[in-house]
């Protein structure tokens, strides 16, 4: 078999894996059936931010996106000049995404891999000590992230708020501030580039020269979670419904990274600002998000502009709700989950889960 990793850095929140060309599969009990597939076979694994491409000649290709989002353009790309099958591995579903006829999705989980290693780095878990209600993080400047923020900020006061504010912006990553045609969208983006943005508000000495690495960026013992009663799950990428060579489709996803598996891990209840259907896919492992009062029915919306108005509807209605509420609503399901995951229950769904996958995969292409 031909390996080839497109690792991570050498923090990465996966153990185990190694770099260059090493053969990767047999580092993790849920990888070790790749030694059953043709020896021909070619490995791309872990891809993030992909520039490279596949080369030709190889009778069955396996691509994994366990870390970033699935890179759909450069997989298709992929396909003008491979006609042989690519097995393509993600921890969440395809939908109804026009991939080519060699391209074959699997629901393949490595979310309890991260969540082990960020257990086996912080092994003791800690009381929550409410002080603030809702808690949210935005270094990184997009679209959504600047859009719940100024929400926070405008409708609550400070005293109930954590927010930490930072001025890394990227012009892409708002849309070169051109208006989204929602009025309520952009009222929010005005207020935040007239009134917040190049305003630094800090709650820690986090920088990202020194230390935004991941083994710091998961630790979830820090007020964000551990003092609010609720976190908005800023996650790094909240597309879903795109256009793709002129065919709208759903993207696949979601894309779940430490941002979410800190709140999971230490019993924090969140909003997630993420791709659709991303509650829905962490029920299918046994995890309950039943908030009551708090309408979470967005997450089945794959509209990305309509589902981040209704997050923004979710957020504003907390204001009817005091601390002491939205931990009683809340913390029957974010305990349940935070048990699953520290009892190593979610991991072994996931791992039986993996197995009958390599089990449809090996008996398909083997």
């Amino acid at each position: 078999m031909t390996y080839r990793t497109f690792p991570p850095p050498k923090e990465e929140i996966a153990p185990g894996t190694l770099l260059g060309t090493q053969p990767f599969p047999t580092v993790w009990k849920d990888y070790h059936w790749f030694q059953d597939l043709p020896k021909n076979t070619y490995f791309a694994l872990w891809i993030r931010g992909p520039s490279h491409v596949l080369p030709k000649g190889h009778d069955l290709y396996v691509v994994s996106f366990h870390y970033e989002r699935v890179e759909c353009e450069w997989l298709i790309n992929q396909c003008k000049k491979i006609s042989q099958p690519i097995i393509v591995l993600n921890d969440g579903s395809s939908y109804d995404f026009p991939w080519p006829s060699n391209v074959h999705f699997f629901n393949f989980y490595s979310w309890h891999i991260h969540l082990n290693q960020i257990m086996e780095w912080f092994p003791n878990r800690q009381i929550r000590n409410l002080k603030y209600k809702i808690s949210a993080v935005c270094n990184r400047i997009t679209q959504s992230k600047l859009l719940v923020t100024t929400a926070l900020l405008e409708n609550f006061n400070r005293k109930e708020l954590l927010v930490k504010l930072g001025t890394w912006l990227e012009e892409k990553n708002v849309h070169n501030r051109q208006p989204t045609g929602v009025e309520k969208l952009d009222n929010l983006s005005k207020i935040f580039f007239e009134k917040y943005y190049g305003h630094v508000i800090l709650v820690d000495d986090f920088t990202d020269d020194t230390h935004n690495f991941q083994r710091v960026n998961s630790i979830p013992w820090q007020p964000f979670y551990l003092e609010s009663a609720i976190h908005l799950s800023n996650e790094s990428y909240h597309y879903s419904m795109m256009s793709h060579n002129g065919v709208t489709s759903i993207c696949p996803g979601p894309h779940i990274s430490e941002k979410t598996f800190k709140c999971l891990l230490s019993q924090t209840p969140f909003i997630s600002v993420g791709q659709f259907d991303f509650y829905g896919q962490l029920t299918k492992l046994g995890l309950k998000f039943d908030y009551g009062n708090i309408d979470l029915s967005w997450d089945q919306d794959p509209g990305n502009l309509s589902r981040l108005s209704s997050i923004i509807d979710t957020i504003i209605d907390l204001k009817n709700y005091s601390i002491s509420d939205i931990d009683e609503m809340t913390q029957e399901s974010s305990k349940h989950n935070a048990d699953m995951i520290w009892s190593g229950k979610l991991q072994s769904q996931a791992q039986a889960h993996n197995d009958i996958i390599a089990h449809e995969i090996l008996t398909r292409f083997s």
